[in-house]
């Protein structure tokens, strides 16, 4: 049996007035949510729960199953209890039921899959997701100003995350099961935002709309550090968009040095380093490897990905969108696109 996605999208329970409708970096709120879930299973098993007749006018338009109801209003605490009546009508057809959130727009469509594939292996009944936030608890009556001042040892506290859960049907119609079952505990990123408020809403924006930067580098014995310290230089600045390195198993300098920033950074044997950049899904390729070839280039190009080089004599520099030969005074090579000299 399939799996069914249960998209929460009612208007009573929102984080501000007419979110769910509210276009987020071209798409709506709920459109998102749909979108996701789109991607992991057809149509046909995504069912929308709303209490809006414009929500249920774009979930028919998307070809998307809607369960409509005016006088709807889900309790976040018992949001499965809010639903047994609903999801009895369609548990004989689904052993599994995904109950997404629209308001964690920044939740990968991997991550929903992985816990799938965890909550299948282990046969749970009932995962839910959790967050780790590292905070020092306050309780005034058990708080004197000598322990305030002197400070307290920081505790780890789980935080249950809405951004979706996963139920077996079996439990829906089982209240025994229900009452008895321990769910299974999914970890989180402890920094994913889910909105609760228009600052939530802006943090998500600016971060959808962050270009992904990938820096590809050398740095070894031969050829030094030079190539490692001009692109940290670079990644330093760009700050509003998502950086990540990569380097060839060769270059155990640069990898030590990175090491000590909080950049991601990819090491990968030579012969794979490029299918491996193209997986990255990057916006912009930045090299800084000494000379490439035509075919490196023509590949991430054919990708739509663009590119910039640096210190670049070989066949890739003319096929760039921008080549920076800091160190020649004067052009050794033909290019449009190739600057020479440190004025430029």
């Amino acid at each position: 049996m399939d799996t069914a996605f249960i998209i929460l999208a009612v208007k009573k329970n929102v984080a501000f007035y007419d979110d769910l409708m509210k276009k987020m970096v071209g798409d709506r709120l709920i459109q998102r949510a749909i979108k996701k879930a789109e991607a992991i299973t057809k149509k046909k098993n995504i069912y929308i729960i709303t209490d809006s007749e414009e929500i249920r006018l774009l979930s028919q338009r998307m070809g998307v199953h809607y369960y409509f109801d005016k006088t709807l209003k889900l309790i976040p605490e018992a949001i499965v209890k809010n639903l047994v009546g609903f999801l009895s009508t369609i548990g004989d057809s689904y052993k599994t039921f995904v109950l997404l959130s629209p308001y964690a727009p920044l939740l990968p469509v991997k991550e929903i899959q992985r816990a799938l594939n965890e909550f299948n292996l282990n046969k749970a009944k009932l995962l839910i997701p959790v967050k780790e936030k590292l905070s020092r608890i306050f309780t005034q009556d058990e708080k004197s100003v000598q322990s305030v001042l002197k400070g307290g040892t920081a505790q780890t506290v789980m935080i249950e995350s809405q951004a979706f859960q996963i139920i077996s049907s079996a439990l829906i119609s089982d209240e025994e099961l229900m009452s008895s079952v321990r769910p299974l505990i999914y970890p989180l990123d402890r920094d994913l935002i889910e909105i609760q408020s228009y600052q939530d809403w802006w943090v998500c924006e600016k971060l959808l709309k962050r270009k992904r930067v990938v820096f590809r580098i050398i740095g070894n014995e031969q050829v030094g550090m030079g190539h490692i310290q001009r692109t940290l230089t670079l990644a330093h600045e760009i700050t509003d968009h998502e950086i990540r390195f990569v380097c060839d198993s060769k270059s155990k300098t640069a990898a030590d040095k990175l090491a000590g920033y909080d950049y991601w950074l990819g090491g990968y044997e030579a012969d794979e380093i490029e299918d491996q950049i193209l997986a990255l899904e990057p916006d912009l390729v930045i090299n800084d490897i000494l000379n490439t070839s035509s075919d490196y280039i023509k590949k991430l190009r054919a990708s739509n990905i663009s590119v910039i080089n640096f210190e670049d004599l070989g066949e890739g520099a003319r096929l760039t969108n921008l080549t920076v030969n800091e160190l020649y005074d004067e052009p050794l090579i033909d290019g449009e696109n190739i600057l020479w000299g440190w004025e430029n």
